[in-house]
């Protein structure tokens, strides 16, 4: 996922600073400002952003923002890239299901090497879409950011019911010839091992054993993130604790 190619443009560098009243964060595109300020504490300035970014939102972490000229739009700037004790997390929730669908087209995910179609956003009954049906694969991205352990990456980052719901209906998937997948993309420089946070959410925890035992597969892989562009790199390892 090219940063250029999208409409937003280049992505610019600042540090976090807090908004001045609870509506909306502000930030500051260019120069770093002189004085280092806190990151937001309320929840509704964050409140576009998916999970609780546990870890992320120190005080003085650099930031990278692209730039929105749509009028509608009440934020002009979008949060794309966090740098978090000297490791680049990609944490625009929006921008996984690009980098996933840039991945598939070009043959970077070893398990739809062999795909011949790409559907996103399949509408698998009338309250559940899943993010991409590849030929007979549906496939659901859940997009990491939470970093607690060296070298470990950790989903999810706050208790998720429908996340719950979407493995519960992969496994029914099965039953109807589809062949369901997982996929945990990690936006997160270094990581190494991926695991479930079950301290976390452990009802999470229970369904995603239950549903690989009966079937669905998970998979995980790292992206390689830049200041210009963020892409799929490798598979990581998936481990139980």
């Amino acid at each position: 996922m090219n940063w250029a190619s999208g409409s937003a443009g280049s992505a610019k560098k600042t540090r976090m600073r807090a908004a001045s009243s609870s509506k909306a964060m502000a930030f500051s595109p260019g120069a770093t400002p002189r004085r280092k300020a806190t990151t937001p504490r309320s929840r509704s300035s964050t409140r576009r952003w998916t999970g609780s970014m546990q870890g992320l939102l120190d005080e003085g972490n650099e930031v990278w923002l692209t730039k929105n000229d749509d009028p509608n739009r009440k934020l002009k700037f979008t949060l794309e890239v966090i740098k978090v004790k000297n490791n680049l997390v990609g944490v625009n929730t929006h921008k996984a299901n690009k980098i996933v669908k840039h991945a598939l087209e070009n043959k970077l995910i070893e398990e739809f090497k062999n795909i011949k179609n790409i559907k996103p956003e399949f509408k698998y009954s009338k309250d559940t879409r899943f993010d991409f049906l590849c030929d007979k694969n549906l496939i659901e991205v859940k997009n990491v950011t939470l970093n607690r352990e060296r070298e470990i990456s950790e989903f999810p980052d706050a208790v998720t019911s429908r996340g719950s719901k979407h493995l519960l209906n992969l496994k029914e998937s099965i039953k109807k010839g589809y062949k369901p997948y997982v996929l945990f993309l990690t936006q997160i420089q270094g990581i190494k091992k991926f695991k479930i946070a079950k301290d976390i959410d452990e009802k999470y925890y229970e369904n995603y054993l239950f549903a690989r035992k009966h079937g669905v597969k998970f998979i995980a892989y790292r992206c390689n993130i830049s200041s210009k562009e963020i892409r799929i790199e490798k598979k990581i390892k998936i481990i139980d604790e």
